[in-house]
């Protein structure tokens, strides 16, 4: 009985990308001025993709075998995507480094619940779709990159060269209205023309 289950769990990890591949998946980033020198940028990416794509030693075959990897095997992963987003996506402005550039990723053990839940949707499929699409949006991950804009650029042209692991992405741009609202007594009321 039980080489049945596995035999199953192996038929479902099988077909799970033919039937991924009918969902669009695309990276996703956010580009935000947070100040007139602060620099965001949140990238949310496919974890199977993103894992399929980078090399790290001891890489293992399958992401099953990732998910149930040990600490050593988790913590090699994310010292190759710190150094991935770290030395391996220049950002400029005005043809200077970001100062100060910061990568924030998961934790080892935030790695691996991510990495879990993505085997657990790939062997338990959804019935209702749009639950599906929600819950292909848990099984990213989130990169979280910000700096400061050098005084000495040039211009304030931004020029990203996000690696190539992350796959087809689309990329938007943000430069936030930010207004100080005066308490009001019963609500505080925010207006703003939207342009489009």
């Amino acid at each position: 009985m039980k080489l049945t289950h596995l035999k199953l769990v192996l038929l479902c990890l099988c077909f799970a990308p033919l039937a991924a591949a009918h969902n669009l998946k695309l990276t996703t980033a956010q580009v935000v001025l947070r100040s007139e020198t602060h620099v965001s940028i949140r990238i949310e990416t496919n974890m199977t993709d993103l894992t399929g794509r980078i090399d790290w030693p001891g890489k293992p075959e399958t992401i099953l075998e990732l998910a149930a990897a040990g600490d050593d095997q988790i913590r090699a992963l994310r010292t190759a995507l710190v150094e991935t987003f770290s030395t391996g996506m220049p950002v400029e402005v005005g043809g200077q480094n970001l100062q100060s550039q910061r990568v924030r990723i998961a934790r080892v053990d935030e790695l691996r619940d991510v990495l879990r839940s993505v085997v657990a949707h790939q062997i338990i499929p959804q019935m209702d779709q749009q639950r599906d699409a929600h819950q292909a949006r848990h099984n990213d991950l989130v990169i979280h990159i910000d700096g400061f804009i050098a005084p000495s650029a040039k211009n304030r042209q931004i020029q990203i060269d996000f690696p190539g692991v992350l796959g087809p992405m689309t990329v938007s741009y943000v430069q936030p209205k930010t207004k100080t609202l005066k308490a009001g007594d019963d609500a505080t009321r925010y207006i703003e023309l939207l342009d489009g």
